[in-house]
């Protein structure tokens, strides 16, 4: 059983942002919003809020607001959270149906 629930997902599909979602981790007792989902290539990862910087060539940069000292335990962060807005998604799916069967 994962320590992570979603509680809110919002799909984009905009080049490589997915979309956005909102998690409670049962463990740390904590809500965090607006988590980015990324997709490219086959491979999905999820970013933590950040904040942006304009460069001196006028693009931008993002900078995080926090993060996990180590690559594997984000991929693992990133993993589970993946799996809960799965679960959240097929929720929703299962009381959509429901909804239908009563109408």
């Amino acid at each position: 059983m994962s320590n992570i629930e979603c509680t809110y997902y919002k799909e984009l599909n905009k080049s490589s942002l997915v979309g956005y979602c909102s998690i409670f981790h049962q463990v740390w007792k904590i809500e965090i919003f607006n988590l980015a989902i990324f997709s490219k290539n086959g491979r999905s990862w999820v970013s933590f809020p950040s904040q942006s910087k304009a460069q001196e060539d006028g693009t931008k940069k993002y900078y995080p607001d926090f993060r996990f000292k180590s690559k594997e335990e984000m991929d693992k962060f990133s993993e589970s959270v993946l799996d809960a807005v799965e679960k959240f998604k097929n929720k929703d799916k299962q009381e959509e149906k429901q909804e239908e069967l009563m109408f």
